[in-house]
């Protein structure tokens, strides 16, 4: 599946730059009613391709409401597409909200994703590494489970190598303090 986007606007004042796009090849009504962009993530890899993830904690299917959504792109320098990398990757019950955070390592082909919403506001994390060969996401180890309706998972951080990651749980009660002491 290809898209293009389309350069439409840079704004620049006072050494700030915006720059808006016009994304083409994709259902537009479906995607701006999920609200993609609700977290994204980039890095460029050793080749100097840009790998960007966009995530939807709204995105629904048949499989359920709410349960989230990360699509993950390359920029193909050559041709000046954004081509999508593997599958969408989707939560797996209601409310999941897969991709509240996400974290690409550096060369874009490790990605962290939290999931807050998992088992009644538990939340976990699952790490996800690109294989060339089959050109899928495939998940790297087992899932990273919170408890306590800890919302965890709210936050994610992968290193440079992507062999590193931390997590918030913004819900998460520390000792008897009795108060949500978790932080981002």
């Amino acid at each position: 599946i290809e898209s293009k986007i389309n350069d439409v606007t840079q704004i620049t004042s006072n050494d700030e730059f915006f720059q808006i796009f016009e994304i083409t090849g994709l259902d537009s009504l479906k995607y701006l009613k999920t609200r993609w962009g609700e977290c994204v993530d980039f890095s460029e890899n050793e080749s100097g391709e840009f790998i960007v993830a966009i995530s939807s904690i709204f995105y629904s299917d048949s499989a359920g409401n709410n349960l989230g959504a990360v699509i993950i792109y390359k920029y193909d320098n050559t041709t000046n597409i954004w081509s999508i990398m593997g599958q969408t990757i989707t939560g797996e019950n209601d409310g999941d909200e897969c991709g509240i955070s996400i974290s690409l390592n550096e060369n874009g082909n490790i990605i962290a994703i939290g999931e807050s919403g998992y088992s009644n506001n538990d939340g976990r994390v699952r790490i996800f590494e690109y294989d060339n060969t089959t050109q899928t996401w495939v998940q790297k180890g087992q899932d990273i489970d919170g408890i306590n309706s800890s919302r965890f998972g709210s936050c994610v951080s992968l290193n440079d190598s992507g062999l590193i990651l931390a997590i918030g749980a913004i819900a998460a009660v520390l000792g008897d303090l009795g108060d949500p002491s978790g932080e981002c």
